[in-house]
């Protein structure tokens, strides 16, 4: 910047896109007509308009000069201290919390979690910012009734359209419940008559699904006859004569209940 007489002062205005404007004075470079300053533009991308003032010792101002700047964010998100944990063991129909810390240089966008099953089908999850800690975001998942593993992909994304897809964690569900069996039929110690249709069933539910269910018999001379029940409506149940006493062990999977049974 040159004068016919002595420059004074020469600063900037600095226009930032939500329509700010910041003052800067600038230093005159020794032995040079050039004046100049170190300016970092602010977490706010769009454009910036710079005009130019220069004022002499008789007060003349020249503020004619401008040039227009453009701020751009390629930043990604950062994301770190996923939830679940790696290789964390669940039962399957458990609530368990899938979240992750993320931040940005500037304005985050959209968080959210792609989950692949263990049958390989994929759900997106929107996560939302915790009310506590302000860089948390977290969605409650309830585990299906499909063991395995199942991997989650945390996906965020900026104001500027820059995504961060790269971190990833898994947990694993089980069937660690055992199968609820109610209502036997007979009940303990019951008579019968010989030549009766006796029923024998049992009311069985499971958090999965029951897969077989079976009755097995113990005759006066400790032989053992095995029924496998078949549902009925809304429970397992099977129609048979027996004579004499014996003893009736419901068997469903690995869960054992019993009754007596009395024929005559």
């Amino acid at each position: 910047m040159t004068d016919d007489s002595t420059i004074t002062n020469v600063k900037i205005n600095v226009t930032f896109p939500n329509s700010t404007v910041e003052q800067v004075v600038l230093s005159k470079v020794s032995n040079m007509n050039k004046y100049n300053v170190s300016y970092f533009l602010p977490n706010l991308p769009g454009s910036y308009t710079i005009l130019y003032i220069g004022n002499d010792s008789e007060n003349n101002v020249n503020k004619t000069e401008t040039v227009t700047i453009t701020g751009t964010d390629s930043i990604v998100p950062e994301v770190f201290d996923l939830l679940p944990v790696s290789n964390t063991n669940y039962n399957v129909s458990d609530l368990i919390e899938i979240a992750a810390n993320v931040t940005d240089n500037y304005l985050l966008s959209i968080v959210s979690a792609n989950i692949t099953l263990p049958n390989s089908s994929v759900y997106s999850l929107s996560l939302t910012n915790h009310s506590t800690y302000i860089n948390k975001y977290n969605v409650s998942y309830t585990i299906p009734s499909l063991n395995g593993q199942y991997n989650i992909i945390f996906i965020a994304n900026d104001s500027s359209n820059n995504f961060n897809k790269t971190e990833t964690t898994f947990f694993v569900s089980n069937d660690v419940v055992k199968p609820n069996v109610t209502g036997l039929l007979p009940f303990l110690s019951r008579t019968y008559t010989n030549n009766n249709v006796v029923e024998i069933s049992a009311n069985v539910t499971d958090d999965v699904g029951v897969s077989i269910v079976i009755a097995n018999i113990t005759y006066p001379n400790s032989s053992i006859f095995k029924l496998s029940l078949i549902k009925q409506g809304l429970t397992k149940k099977l129609l048979k004569n027996k004579k004499k006493f014996f003893y009736l062990a419901m068997v469903c999977h690995h869960q054992y209940t019993s009754i007596f049974l009395l024929i005559l």
